[in-house]
Formats: structure tokens, sequence, C-alpha cells
């Protein structure tokens, strides 16, 4: 990594370590070195203003956001760090395990995307899960949210990884539960991620955005008469099933399922 007049000015794409000295600054680089997915280790120049390091994480000394982290860390609990930042964790393939602390109360959009994770549990103090936070985990076998999580962004457990993952709502979270291990947001009636092959639930209206794009390994979505939204995106169904030649939705005659994958050129059986 390259410095000049207190600005970084250069860095490779394969750095392992990246130190941050007095009175140097991220600025405009701050998104690109979050792409460096080959990181071991992040140092900072102990009493600088602007950041502190702490278990391989790199963290805001006033925002209290965890900015970045490296392949390997542990999330420091000491109140230190609230929030996890946006592509924190991005494409940290080596990224197998972390435990995320009481106090943390934010997590936001692709901050874990394409780890290697395999289980997680989030903490009680968990409210808001963004966007994409944990999609194309493709080892992830079980996710646990907490009783106080309110807002989980759109495909945020979605991708390859949904062929094993088992899904864990505490029964004391008022927004949130799971059914035929399909996360639904229980005021919207709205299914938010579900596993392959998954019967989603009747009585269930509507299907988030990108809840089935990118499962490769799903063969056949059973879609019950209550639903009556889908997505139109036509990246819903992008790559589903295509380990099986498409994904084939199953759903009653004349439902909005099957109105909507004959629209969309969709495979189909009726029940």
């Amino acid at each position: 990594m390259k410095i000049e007049d207190g600005r970084i000015v250069d860095f490779e794409l394969n750095e392992k370590e990246i130190y941050i000295p007095k009175p140097v600054t991220l600025g405009q680089y701050t998104e690109n070195l979050k792409m460096i997915n080959s990181l071991e280790t992040i140092r900072v120049e102990e009493g600088h203003p602007f950041y502190i390091e702490k278990g391989n994480c790199l963290i805001g000394r006033l925002s209290h956001q965890l900015i970045m982290g490296a392949n390997s860390v542990e999330i420091p609990d000491d109140g230190s760090v609230t929030k996890i930042a946006h592509d924190a964790f991005l494409n940290r393939i080596e990224l197998k395990e972390v435990s995320i602390p009481e106090g943390i109360t934010e997590i936001h959009a692709r901050a874990f995307l394409g780890t290697s994770l395999r289980k997680i549990v989030l903490p009680q103090s968990l409210e808001r899960i963004g966007s994409y936070a944990f999609n194309g985990c493709r080892h992830m076998t079980d996710v646990y949210i907490g009783p106080n999580v309110r807002y989980i962004g759109m495909g945020a457990f979605s991708g390859d990884h949904l062929y094993k993952c088992r899904f864990h709502v505490d029964e004391r979270n008022p927004r949130f539960k799971v059914a035929n291990n399909c996360i639904i947001d229980k005021k919207k009636n709205e299914v938010l991620a579900c596993s392959n092959n998954a019967k989603i639930p009747y009585g269930v209206k509507k299907i988030a955005p990108f809840t089935f794009f990118f499962m490769t390994k799903c063969k056949q979505i059973f879609l019950p008469a209550s639903v009556k939204f889908i997505n139109h995106d036509p990246r819903e169904f992008l790559l589903c099933g295509s380990k099986f030649g498409g994904v084939t939705i199953v759903a009653p005659k004349g439902s909005c399922a099957i109105q909507y994958a004959q629209q969309h050129k969709i495979k189909y059986e009726e029940v």
C-alpha cells in the first residue's frame, strides 16, 4: 500500500496486510480496500484520531462501526463496535467462523456476502439485517435470528447455501417467524428466505424480491393459492434450478403462481 502526503494513493488487490498510520484516512479508497479478499492483518497506529484496530478489525473511533475485517477476526465485545458496515467482509472466502457479540444492533448490506461462514448466531441486540448481508455463503448450515430483529433486507439469505441451510427465529420475535424452513414477515405475510424445494406455507401473500435468486440447486418451488405477489424482475429466478435444467413451480391451477410461470416462461406443474 502506497501513502503520500497523508493519503492512500495506491494498493494491490492481493495485499496481505494494511497499516494505517496517523493521520492517514481511507477517504475515497475505503470501498476499494474492502475488495481485498486476501487480507490477513490490519494494523492502525496507536492514537490514530479516526480509527482503532481490535481483533483484526478496522473500527471507526467515533462511529463505533466495524469498517472492514480480515479473513480471521475476533469482533470485540467491549462496546467499541455497534454496527457492521456494508461490505465489511465482502468475499472473505477464508472467513469460516465469526462470533457476533451482544451490543451490535445493525449489520449493513453485503456485510458477509460471499464468505465461507457455516453457522451464524445473531445477538439478541441485533435489530437490522441489510440487503444481501449473508448472500452467497455457500457453506451455511444454520442461521439463528434473535428476538429483536425488526428489519431484514431483500436477499439477505439468498443464494446457493440454502441447499442445506436451516433457519431459526426466536419465538419471542414479534415480526418474524419460521415455517417450513421459510423466514416469514408476520406483518406482511411475506416470505423473505426459504430453503431449496421448500413448500411455501398457505397464508403467505407475497414473495420478497430475490428470494429465489441464484438458488441453483432448487428443483421445485411449491407456492400456495394464497400467494398474490411475486417480484417481476427478470432476475428473480436467475439461475434458479440451473443444475436441474431449470426450476419447476408447483401451484394450484389458475393461481397467481401459475400465471406468473406462464408469463415468464418458467416450467410449472398444476396441482
